[in-house]
């Protein structure tokens, strides 16, 4: 299953973005991120994305 994490720019509409491996995303791709708010879940140690009709949801009722 894609998963996906929430980005929300300053300035710009707040967007999804798949996942780079699986459930994660590559601390390189976070780091192109410096600047926006990410939301993700947490399991253990790790940030992983939410499965994408969460992703939408979210959105939907909260930006």
């Amino acid at each position: 299953m894609d998963r996906y994490m929430i980005v929300i720019p300053a300035k710009n509409r707040a967007f999804n973005m798949k996942c780079d491996d699986g459930d994660s995303m590559k601390l390189e791709t976070l780091q192109k991120l410096v600047g926006p708010a990410v939301v993700a879940a947490k399991r253990g140690d790790e940030l992983i994305g939410f499965a994408k009709p969460v992703v939408e949801t979210i959105c939907a009722e909260w930006l």
